[in-house]
């Protein structure tokens, strides 16, 4: 998905330390959710609990810096994975409970529902896009269009990761998306079923795998990609 703006962040310094980068400057009725839930987080719970978030996500997914081509993809993943799914480290009421649950009790939110999957692209229009879970795939996604922006560079049977989101009963896609290279596509399924096939399978452990090969896979353009993605898939 192309932007015709980088992303800014314009919040308290000790979030941007951890942040590391702008995030929010071009504001879609998206990015101003999350950012609530985000601000709100920050200001109930404080940064420590973003600072050690990153670090954790960093381990489990690969490590990434403010100059890498591809940090607006890695840093909005992360905030993705932050806010809707890492339950929080602290002796508060909140203890357990993500960000986005603890904001929801007290606060309003146009976002209905998120999905956290890897995808593949059905179909591809103007205006939409049909994806195809792979986790589930029986599972299929229509993906509205945000304003300033077009689905130019996304084709059919591109295969992505990342975060979804429900807002007034449609589908939009996070900016956090992970793109991998179509060499993989196939070890890339094989390993989705040898998972599926595992008795106490879990989501979360696969898509951090596909995240650190994709990353390896950037670090070393000019190596044969089915390398790193075959690395951990046997």
């Amino acid at each position: 998905m192309v932007s015709n703006n980088e992303l800014n962040l314009d919040g308290p310094s000790d979030m941007q330390v951890a942040i590391d980068d702008s995030l929010f400057a071009h504001r879609s009725s998206i990015e101003e959710q999350i950012e609530k839930v985000l601000l709100w987080a920050h200001n109930e719970i404080g940064s420590e609990q973003l600072v050690a978030a990153k670090e954790q996500f960093y381990w489990k997914t690969g490590k990434f810096f403010s100059d890498d081509l591809f940090y607006v993809n890695r840093i909005s993943y992360f905030v993705d994975a932050f806010i809707f799914e890492r339950p929080l480290e602290t002796s508060s009421k909140f203890s357990g409970k993500t960000p986005f649950e603890s904001f929801k009790e007290n606060n309003q939110t146009s976002i209905q529902e998120f999905i956290h999957s890897i995808f593949c692209v059905h179909k591809v229009s103007d205006d939409y896009l049909i994806l195809k879970d792979l986790i589930d795939t029986k599972v299929r996604h229509k993906i509205s269009l945000r304003e300033s922006e077009s689905f130019d560079g996304i084709l059919k049977n591109d295969i992505f990761q990342g975060y979804i989101y429900k807002i007034e009963d449609k589908f939009w896609m996070s900016r956090g998306l992970i793109f991998h290279p179509y060499q993989a596509y196939r070890l890339i399924k094989k390993s989705i079923k040898k998972h599926q096939k595992q008795k106490e399978s879990q989501l979360g452990l696969i898509l951090n795998q596909f995240a650190r090969q994709q990353l390896k896979h950037k670090r070393h353009d000019h190596v044969n990609p089915k390398i790193f993605y075959a690395e951990e898939s046997k």
